[in-house]
Parts: structure tokens; sequence; C-alpha cells
């Protein structure tokens, strides 16, 4: 402590916002004058901004969360320390279970899932409850647990259950419905949205982490979806992103709502992309964490038993531009969607084929695809990023 005590506060600052969140959790105990720092609003956002400036700090903190074909929990996964262990894991073969060992046998020192508990959530029913993952912000994560939802910060083991939005509606049918999760810098605020297509359009209703409470957004907005519609909203550029229909022709868009107005805007498709049909699945997702992508996978008939798939690729190079959609080739055979913060070393990107149920690894250098296998989980259900933080939900 001698050491600490002489150095300035601003270094003691910068060495400790570059550190884990567990080892934070254990230096509140140091001294009270650690604890209030490590506490404090503007070191917390100073210790994220730190996984944000530095490339090396992100893998640091990024986990992978997933679920299994059960449903039956949240596991997470350090993804990165899980890859770095082969020298290059294009060639030895992620794929191969004797690389990479058994669920619950680290004796050889392998990277394993454990699963994410929440105190508070009974240990002898939590495998018997249907778990989902939804989206992930800022170190938080929304999910479903028996259809409830809930936001949770699994770095420090804090989670706030959200009261039910949808009963506004009443007796009100909704053929489907969507979430989005996202930040707020205009109030420095978590924000939680719920969308509902109803016959005149579609409803939006935000929850706010400070408030603690639902507001409905007035009015109706002239869009509609389907099965293979909406989905998680893509957070980019202070909105929220879905993939929906017009009311008034059917032609499909990209409807963003801005988060600090509740504005809602348009962004064009691909022009590639206006003829698809209803149920083309068209995922939206993130390219390298800074351009909104969207795939489309084609099945073509050889004959009456055979048929092939070809994914299509497109990258929107300048937000809102439409004519800034570019063309890449994406060589994989099954529907996919990107990962959010999905990326891995130059020109590598994570994501996941809700076909075959499995996270694959893309090279946009050589275009080359392998899968990557989770020990112990032949079948993953649903994936995605959080980076660790110190973000608390009181």
């Amino acid at each position: 402590m001698t050491v600490c005590r002489s150095l300035p506060s601003e270094i003691v600052r910068e060495i400790l916002s570059r550190l884990p969140v567990k080892s934070l959790c254990r230096f509140r105990c140091v001294s009270k004058s650690w604890l209030s720092l490590i506490l404090d609003p503007h070191f917390v956002k100073m210790h994220f901004n730190k996984a944000i400036e530095s490339e090396d700090v992100f893998y640091q903190r990024r986990k992978l969360l997933f679920t299994n074909e059960q449903f039956d929990a949240i596991y997470s996964l350090d993804l990165d320390d899980f890859l770095n262990r082969y020298d290059d894991p294009f060639l030895s073969g992620l794929g191969n279970y004797s690389n990479v060992g058994v669920i619950g046998d680290d004796s050889d020192g392998y990277v394993m899932a454990t699963t994410l508990k929440l105190p508070g959530i009974s240990v002898s029913n939590y495998f018997s409850q249907n778990w989902s993952l939804e989206s992930f912000c800022y170190g938080l994560v929304l999910f479903k647990l028996d259809s409830k939802l809930y936001v949770a910060n699994p770095a420090i083991r804090e989670y706030k259950k959200l009261p039910a939005p949808w009963e506004e509606l009443g007796p009100e049918p909704s053929s489907s419905s969507g979430l989005g999760f996202g930040f707020d810098h205009s109030t420095d605020d978590f924000i939680v949205v719920k969308w509902w297509s109803l016959k005149d359009g579609i409803k939006f209703s935000v929850y706010a982490l400070k408030t603690g409470s639902w507001r409905p957004i007035q009015g109706r907005f002239p869009y509609t979806t389907g099965s293979a519609f909406g989905g998680t909203g893509i957070l980019l550029n202070g909105g929220l992103h879905w993939l929906m229909k017009r009311l008034e022709d059917k032609s499909r868009v990209i409807v963003s709502l801005l988060l600090a107005d509740n504005e809602v805007r348009e962004i064009p498709l691909p022009p590639d992309l206006t003829d698809v049909g209803d149920w083309d699945y068209l995922p939206l997702g993130l390219f390298f964490r800074e351009s909104l992508c969207i795939a489309r996978t084609v099945v073509e008939f050889v004959d009456e038993t055979t048929a092939t798939s070809n994914n299509h690729f497109w990258v929107m190079k300048e937000y809102g531009v439409g004519e800034s959609w570019t063309k890449r080739k994406f060589s994989y055979g099954f529907a996919f969607s990107l990962l959010p913060s999905g990326y891995w070393r130059e020109n590598h990107v994570l994501f996941y084929s809700r076909v075959s149920q499995e996270l694959g690894m893309y090279n946009f250098n050589d275009l080359s695809c392998r899968d990557v296998w989770i020990p112990g989980f032949p079948i993953v259900t649903g994936a995605g990023f959080y980076v660790e933080s110190l973000v608390s939900l009181d």
C-alpha cells in the first residue's frame, strides 16, 4: 500500500481502469478510497471505455454467452482465450473434440464453458427453466427466463426483472413482436424497446433502466412484419434497427428507432433485395462493429431431391446511404447471422447458423470457413457477446 499511496490519484485510476472486473471487485476491500473510486460512475464509464479504445483490453473482457438445445441455462465461455490456444484454428480443426477436451474436465488446461449463475435464482430448479438470450449492450445482457424479461450484468452478478410491457395492449391481437436493447447517450441510460405488429401498424414501447417503467411511443407506424422479419434490433449510431415491410406496398425496408428522441426512420435495402419473398431469411447484423450488413440465403433446386444454397452478403459502407451497399462474397451454405462484436483477428468474423445450430468462423481474406465447436455443446441455439463491465443495475 506504501507504493500505491505515493502514486498520484490519476495514475492509480489509469492502472485500475485497465484491470478485469473480477480483480476490481476484490480490490473494493483494499480501502474506502478504492471502494469509492471503483463505484464512482465516472470511473465505471472510464473502465468500460478502455475496452472501446484498446483492442487488447476488449479481447480480455469479451465473453461469449450461449444456450444449448434444452434452453436449460445460459453458458459463458472466454472465446478469445479458447481460440488463442491454437496457433491457427483454421488448420488445427476446431471441430475435433479430441483437440478441445470435454466439458467439466479442465485437467489439460482447456478453456471450458461455465454456467451463468445469478443470485436469487434457485439452483435446485435452475436447469428446469427456459432461458433465451435476446440482446447485448455495453456489458449488460437482455434475456428471457420462462417468458419474463431480465437485464443482467453477468460480470458483477446483478440482474433486474422487468415488468410486463404487453399489458398496455389489452385484448388487441398481435401477429408478431420483437425486442431491442441499447444505450441512450442523451440521458446516459439503458433502453429496452418492445414492438408489436398490429393490423394498422407497429406499436413501440420503451423501458428506461433508470425509471424502471415502460412508456409507450404515441401512434402507430406504417409497417408490418412476418415470420422471417423483425427479431432483435441491431444497435448502431444511436438507433435500433429491424427489417420490416411497409404497410402500403409490402416492400421491405430497414426501420430505425432513434433512442434519443424516438424518431422512426427508414434505411433502404440493397437493390438486389427488392424482389425477395416473405419467407426469405434476411438477418441484419454489424460488420466489424461499425457497419450495417445483411445476408440472404438463396436455395436452388438441381432436381426434385437435390438442392444447393448460396449466401449473398452486403455491407453498408456509409450509414443511411442506400448507394453505399457493397456486395461481399460469403461462401457458406446455410442461413446465418453475424454476431455483433464477433470479429476476431484481421478480417475474421464469427457467425451463427440457425440451420446447423452451430457457430462458425469466416475469413474474408481467403473466403474460408470453419466450424467453431464448443466443448460439450454440439448444438448451440443462440449466442452473443458481452464485454465485462462494472455497470450496476441498482
